[in-house]
């Protein structure tokens, strides 16, 4: 995230900056595959005693976030005014109904049980040697796999 945008992400509540991760980084992927990155955000937030926002603005945690990645404007667009942005667009709206769904109980139980503590995950057929470079060192291994994502909870 640049220094200058900084300002208009932290306008976002904790559940809007969840639902723009969502959709940064998921919304091609069905709705279990928006909650599993949405419940990984709650996972490392409840690991590191940190809010759900707190979490997504971590530097160089979500692609999406990250200023030179493709989708980083749009996103900081959606933030700029995400009640307009969210009655316009149907997949940012997909994304809030995926999320906003994590609150009821069974549905949150069945993402909790499929991602198996999970609070890293990429996409399939990507390189990526932290990740490798964990999985070879027997730090993380696999949880689970959802359309193009798998995802690695810390052995």
């Amino acid at each position: 995230m640049r220094p200058q945008d900084k300002q208009v992400f932290d306008t976002l509540s904790d559940i809007q900056a969840k639902i723009l991760t969502v959709y940064g980084e998921a919304r091609n992927q069905s709705t279990l595959g928006q909650q599993l990155v949405a419940q990984v955000i709650d996972n490392r937030a409840t690991k590191h005693k940190l809010t759900p926002k707190q979490v997504c603005y971590q530097p160089d945690q979500f692609s999406c976030l990250i200023s030179t990645d493709p989708n980083y404007p749009k996103l900081l667009e959606i933030a700029e005014d995400f009640e307009k942005a969210l009655q316009l667009n149907p997949s940012l709206q997909e994304c809030a109904n995926a999320v906003n769904g994590m609150n009821n109980f069974t549905t949150r139980q069945a993402v909790m049980v499929k991602l198996k503590g999970a609070t890293f995950y990429r996409v399939n057929m990507t390189v990526n040697k932290w990740f490798d470079d964990a999985i070879d060192d027997g730090k993380l291994e696999y949880a689970c796999s959802e359309g193009e994502h798998i995802f690695y909870r810390e052995a």
